[in-house]
């Protein structure tokens, strides 16, 4: 563990819970009393605020991180400028995120940039942040499809991938929402032979680490059912259209498409 970085100022104000308190799933507690600083200033330190900080994030899944943050974020007077120094924080540590756990920090750092985008926005404009201007936002980053056209696979043509990426792009921006799920679902039913397997119900059942399945089921078991109520539901006299907050699984496709990028990176290339 890089004790250096854990001792640095990150947050001028702390909200934590002491070791006598109950705790709830989202609060991060703290014994005083093993605070040197605290037994002689009444103030802990940031040594150990930022160690039970980032023992804390660790222990969440895929699904509890982002109510992590929502939670945090609302126990501040500035959450803009929590958001900031949470994110300094997590580019200064790293390296304290073992292996295992690597792919929830990347999964942190993409949520507090997005916080931070959108209180920004917020800010900016002096009215809640929405979805009148999707500009400049992209459903997929576009490293990432650059990441795709580098890639030259001997067994997989990715054309197809990479032009649904494109146009997946394309429709969010334009708020063409019906159109972003169903080229979503498009995705995950077109992936799965580069994982060896028939369809994505066995990618996240055979394949991958406990946080990619995470992630990868809830695509199947919330995005599927989404785009499926948009596909195949005849028309009726009340109608309701998807919203940006409906259809925007850009998360946990991100994980997939770095998964695919790794994943045929890693496979033997041709000699010829």
């Amino acid at each position: 563990m890089n004790i250096q970085t854990l001792q640095k100022k990150y947050f001028d104000e702390k909200v934590y819970l002491k070791n006598s308190d109950e705790p709830g799933q989202f609060d991060i507690q703290v014994n005083e009393q093993q605070c040197g600083e605290f037994k002689n200033t009444g103030q802990l330190c940031d040594h150990c605020f930022n160690e039970a900080l980032l023992e804390k994030i660790q222990e969440y899944t895929s699904l509890e991180r982002l109510d992590f943050v929502n939670y945090q974020i609302n126990k501040y007077k500035d959450p803009l400028d929590w958001l900031k120094r949470f994110r300094a924080f997590l580019y200064d540590n790293s390296d304290n995120f073992d292996s295992f756990n690597y792919s929830s920090y990347q999964e942190l750092l993409n949520i507090a940039d997005q916080g931070i985008k959108q209180l920004t926005k917020k800010k900016s404009n002096d009215k809640p942040a929405d979805e009148s201007d999707n500009v400049g936002h992209e459903f997929i980053n576009q490293s990432r499809i650059d990441e795709l056209k580098q890639i030259n696979s001997n067994d997989f043509d990715l054309s197809r991938l990479i032009r649904i990426c494109e146009e997946l792009n394309t429709n969010y921006v334009n708020k063409s929402y019906v159109s972003v799920i169903l080229l979503t679902r498009t995705i995950i039913d077109h992936v799965p032979p580069i994982f060896g397997q028939k369809n994505f119900g066995e990618v996240y059942g055979n394949y991958g680490t406990r946080s990619f399945k995470e992630h990868m089921t809830h695509l199947d078991k919330s995005m599927r059912k989404i785009a499926d109520s948009y596909l195949h539901t005849h028309i009726r006299k009340r109608e309701t259209i998807p919203t940006i907050n409906q259809v925007n699984f850009s998360q946990d496709i991100d994980v997939l498409l770095s998964e695919v990028c790794r994943h045929l990176n890693e496979l033997p290339k041709s000699t010829d």
